[in-house]
């Protein structure tokens, strides 16, 4: 699109691609536009968005879990920790380290719950519109997955929260009118543009997405879902079991704030995880958008834990990053010396150094138990992500990156000569090489 000029009819090596809707590539090439042709300038608009993504978590706590006189100071750090948490999760920092939809899709999702919790919960009714306006883009971004969340949302503010629903129809009206002109308008443009658009978007991109496990080779088993949320949840996985089991018990929290918690467990976790795990394409990052309802429930967790509990969650969370710290240094050097061909840099020692300092000094810092968890959760992830970084940056090649391929071409003088890709889609090349290239397929 950037190169072309073209910002309507999207293409993937030269062949239309209408596969998804166009604003994450809008936004990609106005990353192009500002930065370059390069990972930088493709990236840069998704840190913009974890970054949306974790404000936009700490207004939704704030208005939901609205602080009151008795409560204890814990109660009142609950969005400070849901905001940590979130940003702790690794699947929310691999789904801004990847150009896919699913980062901008999370954003416009929680963008629509906030303006919902403003509207339902202090009644301003500009969230009618804001809702409205996110709903759209997020049809303009990954389709019908914009309704997910939201939709079992608000029954988690009518069911749990008792709030009104009812929206003044002239506000409602208007709403919806800017909501479907905004959201329908690239498909019905393009769909006028080219004959058969609209029977592909429907029959193949909403019937068989759901129904057909082979129509996008994305077919999983049933376990599928339920092993990604166990492992990009750790270590706060130990600390969702201990709200559900037997620590949960050992809580300060009222039976209203326990019923709560559990009715946002259900709606925002739950059952949009069944909707999910209903379609036949499954795909990791297809989850993001339940995760910031993860962080809001472990942060009401972790703010009512008693001190006793609170101190196994600390030795639980300082032993698993000392663990992970620990392989980051040892794990590489002990896999290099029995012949594994990996690089080692100087780099990715320093960080892992670093990794090993952190739960100490935290703890030796922070004295709150809450928030000494959620800064070690947050500090750890983001080392760790600097860390994988180097480690991707030392290892390309052993990796299946592209870009020394692309260093190589240049090297032997050979840009300038046609390119053939037998039998795989290289986009990478593509765009590493800044050209053209042939793909045969075979």
């Amino acid at each position: 699109m950037f190169r072309s000029g073209n910002w309507l009819h999207p293409s993937l090596l030269n062949i239309w691609h209408y596969h998804k809707p166009p604003v994450t590539f809008w936004i990609t090439s106005l990353g192009f536009q500002l930065f370059g042709v390069n990972a930088f300038g493709a990236r840069f608009f998704l840190q913009i968005s974890l970054i949306a993504q974790g404000a936009l978590v700490y207004g939704i706590a704030h208005r939901l879990f609205r602080p009151s006189a008795t409560e204890n100071s814990s109660d009142r750090l609950r969005p400070l920790l849901a905001t940590l948490i979130y940003l702790s999760l690794p699947l929310s920092i691999l789904g801004a380290r990847n150009l896919t939809t699913d980062s901008f899709l999370t954003t416009l999702v929680l963008a629509t719950v906030y303006c919902m919790s403003a509207y339902y919960c202090q009644r301003q009714v500009w969230g009618i519109y804001g809702s409205a306006l996110a709903i759209g883009i997020g049809f303009l971004t990954k389709g019908l997955a914009i309704f997910v969340v939201p939709f079992f949302f608000w029954f988690y503010l009518m069911l749990a929260h008792k709030e009104n629903y009812r929206v003044p129809i002239y506000h409602l009206l208007e709403a919806c009118v800017l909501c479907v002109g905004i959201g329908l308008s690239w498909y019905v443009y393009v769909s006028g543009e080219v004959s058969g658009l609209a029977d592909y978007f429907i029959g193949k991109q909403v019937v068989a997405r759901v129904t057909d496990d082979q129509a996008f080779d994305r077919a999983k088993p049933f376990w599928y879902y339920p092993l990604i949320l166990v492992t990009t949840t750790l270590p706060w996985g130990f600390l969702y079991a201990a709200n559900w089991l037997r620590f949960g018990r050992n809580q300060r929290q009222s039976k209203l704030q326990n019923t709560e918690t559990r009715q946002l467990s259900i709606y925002w976790l739950l059952l949009p995880l069944v909707i999910f795990s209903l379609s036949s394409s499954k795909l990791m990052l297809y989850l993001l958008p339940i995760y910031p309802g993860i962080a809001l429930v472990l942060a009401c967790s972790l703010a009512n834990f008693v001190p006793s509990t609170l101190k196994g969650i600390t030795r639980i969370f300082f032993g698993f990053y000392e663990l992970i710290g620990g392989l980051a240094l040892f794990g590489v050097l002990i896999a290099q010396r029995l012949g594994a061909d990996i690089v080692v840099s100087w780099p990715m020692i320093a960080i892992a150094l670093f990794l090993l300092l952190i739960p100490p000094i935290v703890c030796l810092i922070l004295r709150s138990p809450p928030l000494r968890i959620s800064v070690m959760a947050f500090l750890c992830t983001m080392t760790i992500t600097l860390y994988g970084s180097y480690f991707l940056q030392a290892n390309e090649l052993l990796l299946g990156g592209t870009r020394p391929l692309a260093q190589f071409i240049k090297t032997q003088g050979l840009q300038d000569q046609p390119v053939l890709v037998y039998n795989k889609l290289l986009p990478s090349l593509a765009f590493n090489l800044d050209r053209d290239i042939i793909t045969l397929d075979d």
